[in-house]
């Protein structure tokens, strides 16, 4: 057979190049055993190139496989960072953060632990199949896929921030003396109003009663686009950090440590 193909070659060649430019160009579906037989007949042919270019092809779609069943996994598993969030609220119903009583706050440092060691035993999962995938060579958009549907950035963030609240709690440093870096003070101005106050949606608009004033119609207005919230009552504009220093009575350090909780 391989002799009698020799005169063909160069067709045969010609048509499978235009095959595999239609299908990396334009996506042309073709069902995977007719792959497998183009792949084949390039064997047969001893074209190397072509050889190589099912290689490419192969894995490509393995790594699609890959990223399709992360996916699939991520939204039929419950959303950890929620459960950790609503967990964490709960206790904070229960316990005044202001309160510095050595008990409450003994209390409060050994949740923080639990929730550092569970998110740690998490984070520790996920990087043990992070370097699995790099172990296999993947390329780096299906290891940077795999961290963005399982929320990587946001758990390690978490885990370091529980650290340091850990540290705050435990008094082995005075707040005043916490590093509180550019990054924490973004994050704890993305925290949402609504975790940290009432709010009821009035048209296309969110509003509270206003905590700076005694008023009976809301005139609290957070912002979605800037995360802040200005009172048309008093004329009060706040970001997150501001509204949790004014609201708890808490120092500038505190207030960015509580909200990096949320």
């Amino acid at each position: 057979m391989k002799t009698a193909l020799i005169e063909y070659k160069p067709t045969i060649k010609a048509a499978l190049l235009e095959l595999t430019k239609d299908i990396y160009n334009n996506e042309s579906f073709v069902a995977d055993k007719d792959i497998r037989s183009l792949e084949n007949l390039a064997k047969i042919c001893e074209f190397k190139d072509l050889i190589a270019w099912f290689k490419r092809y192969w894995r490509k779609i393995e790594d699609i496989s890959l990223v399709n069943n992360l996916a699939a996994e991520v939204k039929n598993r419950p959303n950890i960072e929620q459960e950790n969030n609503k967990k964490i609220r709960e206790f904070k119903d229960e316990r005044d953060l202001t309160d510095e009583g050595p008990d409450l706050r003994m209390s409060r440092v050994n949740y923080l632990e639990e929730e550092k060691a569970n998110l740690s035993s998490h984070l520790d999962i996920l990087n043990n199949h992070i370097q699995s995938m790099r172990d296999r060579d993947l390329e780096s958009w299906v290891i940077d896929s795999f961290k963005d549907l399982n929320n990587y950035g946001k758990i390690a963030g978490k885990v370091r921030s529980l650290g340091i609240s850990i540290v705050h709690f435990r008094g082995k440093h005075n707040s005043k003396r916490i590093v509180i870096t550019d990054d924490m003070i973004d994050a704890a101005k993305q925290v949402s109003f609504n975790k940290l106050i009432k709010l009821e949606v009035i048209g296309n608009r969110a509003k509270a009663l206003c905590p700076f004033h005694n008023e009976k119609t809301p005139s609290f207005i957070v912002y979605d686009d800037t995360n802040r919230g200005h009172c048309h009552g008093c004329g009060r504009n706040v970001d997150t950090i501001q509204f949790i220093i004014e609201t708890k009575s808490l120092e500038f350090n505190q207030a960015v440590l509580a909200l990096l909780d949320y």
